[in-house]
């Protein structure tokens, strides 16, 4: 499975239609609930000048193309992210919160890329997935 094919279904079953919430607004949304609080006094002053994740300075035509597959990740981002990852708390709620219709697709839409993924590992199993495209995007890779 591709990145963009992952971000697809998140925004499919996830974004809500309702905010016109756009596909780069949402990616970054994605990464916040990535991103542990912050822990030192650097992190402290990205976040408070709205750094901490990396994706905010990127332009949404950029970051569109992140969730296109037509441009991965920089591997500088994906190591950021991945320094400041928290234990997946916020992800999983997000999941775990979401309308019951949602949650069993994508449990469907994981288990026809042949993920072993049920309704209670639903959660854990995404944050998984977001955690492993990110380290293949700091290796350079995409798969």
């Amino acid at each position: 499975m591709e990145f963009s094919d992952f971000f697809d279904i998140m925004w499919t079953y996830l974004a809500d239609p309702e905010s016109k919430e756009s596909r780069p607004e949402f990616l970054k949304n994605l990464i916040d609930m990535l991103i542990r609080e912050p822990q030192t006094e650097e992190e402290d002053q990205k976040a408070e000048n709205g750094d901490l994740n990396p994706l905010n300075n990127k332009e949404a035509d950029t970051i569109n193309k992140y969730c296109s597959g037509s441009r991965k990740i920089p591997k500088k981002d994906a190591k950021d992210i991945l320094k400041r990852i928290s234990d997946g708390n916020r992800f999983f709620e997000r999941i775990v919160f979401a309308a019951p219709g949602a949650k069993k697709g994508i449990r469907d839409e994981l288990r026809k890329r042949s993920f072993n993924v049920t309704s209670a590992s639903l959660g854990k199993v995404c944050f998984d997935i977001m955690k492993a495209f990110l380290e293949k995007f700091k290796e350079g890779k995409v798969l």
